[in-house]
């Protein structure tokens, strides 16, 4: 359930932005995660948010591209993006914190095979980091690859996930 902005997010926010709630527990996953959209802009701002204690205690990123990361060599490339590009809002603490939340999945959506195998992690994580199935797909990609990641998605949801889902493209 969402709650009150905490205090000390006042000053720090617009007086509008004061009046929402915080979200509910989330999982983003996050198609396009090792391009320049992620790291420069959406991680960031992801990061803000947090810092400014707006996300849900259960928020999570599920970063999705074609290279081949480990979670850990995801995070250490996104801390180093933002070390470089937000030196002056950049806690080392808060980024360890925060980054114990961002997980990388590598899936090709042009493989079906792959985007059962990411189902399966969506569930997984789901479960470990009690996320009550409430999703938000985010297409960080090339306008060119909109309709097969939808695609894809669509198909895995409904028979590995068995829920609605909702799609942002950016």
């Amino acid at each position: 359930m969402a709650g009150p902005i905490p205090a000390e997010a006042t000053g720090v926010l617009p007086a509008e932005a004061l009046a929402q709630a915080v979200a509910p527990p989330c999982l983003l996953v996050l198609f396009g995660a090792s391009g320049d959209l992620t790291r420069r802009k959406l991680v960031p701002a992801l990061y803000r948010l947090f810092r400014e204690k707006l996300l849900p205690a259960e928020f999570s990123l599920l970063g999705v591209s074609r290279t081949s990361f480990s979670d850990e060599a995801f995070r250490g490339r996104l801390g180093e993006e933002l070390r470089e590009h937000a030196p002056s809002g950049f806690d080392p603490g808060l980024w360890g914190e925060f980054s114990g939340r961002l997980f990388y999945h590598p899936a090709d959506v042009d493989d079906p095979g792959s985007m059962q195998a990411l189902a399966k992690r969506i569930h997984d994580l789901c479960r470990e980091r009690a996320i009550p199935g409430n999703l938000l797909f985010y297409a960080a990609v090339a306008p060119r690859f909109y309709s097969t990641v939808v695609r894809r998605i669509g198909e895995a949801a409904e028979a590995l996930l068995g829920q609605a889902i909702h799609m942002v493209t950016g």
